[in-house]
């Protein structure tokens, strides 16, 4: 357990039975996200130990199996989890999720940038443009083309970085 709690990787090395505790997956990948890699299948999709392992490197919802990703109330809470610690992280989630208002709208209070991962129609959404340029001005280089030239949305771009008037 101390290994692990350590160096979360170290999970690779261990036997099989603890690979399949629980307690020790979790702590595992309270240490590194990653270490879910090394768990054992009956533990490794466990809605408890994914929320950890996401939670510590949102990066791991790309590696999802297609059981999760198909779950969608769990993928919904994943997703949320992912974007609330790297609204970048929405890249990883499935095509009919980043169509999911609120999904999108806290991946880009996270980070603007995460707007380039939405669904399409978000790029033309002056609400949401809003949004992302105004926590990022780079932004603004997402943006539809009738939203490039709404004067609010660029003004809001530029407030927020002078260098977002290249767009």
């Amino acid at each position: 357990m101390k290994a692990v709690a350590n160096d979360g990787l170290a999970l690779m090395y261990a036997s099989e039975e603890l690979k399949e505790n629980e307690k020790v997956v979790l702590e595992a990948v309270r240490n590194n996200g990653l270490a879910l890699d090394y768990a054992a299948l009956s533990v490794r999709y466990n809605e408890k130990v994914l929320k950890l392992a996401i939670a510590k490197n949102p990066a791991v919802l790309e590696q999802l199996p297609t059981h999760v990703r198909q779950n969608f109330c769990l993928m919904r809470s994943l997703t949320f989890i992912a974007v609330s610690g790297d609204g970048l992280s929405l890249e990883y989630t499935t095509e009919y999720l980043k169509t999911d208002e609120d999904i999108v709208k806290y991946a880009i209070k996270q980070n603007g940038l995460a707007i380039r991962y939405a669904n399409p129609e978000f790029l033309t959404n002056k609400e949401a443009m809003l949004l992302a340029v105004r926590q990022n001005g780079e932004a603004l280089q997402y943006a539809g083309f009738q939203l490039k030239d709404n004067e609010t949305v660029v003004r809001a771009a530029i407030n927020q970085n002078r260098d977002s008037i290249r767009y």
